[in-house]
């Protein structure tokens, strides 16, 4: 949007934020749903980092376990 870059997170329907919003901020969510976003979103504009490597680290800690969340987090930090 705009040039600018973000990462949509797709999280299930259970922890999207509107649901302990009002039916007015719930409607708002849903306009940004059907411009193509998600309920949480992360816009890279205002930070300087590598996109692809970030959705990349998103995705890695979304499937890894607990005691290996702590090693990427680690890795990433070492290779800022």
């Amino acid at each position: 949007m705009h040039n600018q870059h973000f990462i949509c997170l797709a999280v299930d329907e259970a922890f999207e934020p509107s649901q302990t919003k009002s039916s007015w901020k719930r409607g708002l969510a849903q306009l940004n749903k059907d411009m193509g976003f998600q309920e949480l979103n992360i816009n890279l504009a205002y930070i300087k980092v590598n996109e692809q490597r970030l959705a990349e680290f998103i995705a890695l800690m979304r499937t890894a376990e607990k005691p290996e969340r702590t090693f990427l987090v680690e890795k990433a930090i070492a290779n800022l």
